[in-house]
């Protein structure tokens, strides 16, 4: 998800069975998650190639939907791409 200001926030996922880390194999496409996103803010999916690390502010800031998605950041893992 991206803020007014360009920051980006990773939506939180599940911990993996064997540990180490986190695992999201596919989660739901952007518009199947009905958010409604204050005004000029963004839903994108960005596809990992390998495993990936991604660095949260700590504390960071949280967004939490009615939806039950939750997002976190904000983070500079990706890099931005014109739309």
């Amino acid at each position: 998800m991206e803020d007014t200001e360009g920051r980006d926030f990773v939506q939180v996922i599940a911990a993996s069975p064997e540990g180490g880390g986190v695992l999201q194999r596919a989660g739901p496409e952007p518009a199947s998650f009905n958010l409604a996103l204050p005004d000029k803010w963004k839903l994108r999916t960005e596809w990992l190639e390998s495993r990936t690390t991604i660095h949260l502010p700590n504390p960071p800031q949280a967004w939490l939907f009615a939806s039950g998605a939750s997002f976190q950041g904000p983070v500079d893992t990706f890099s931005k791409k014109s739309e």
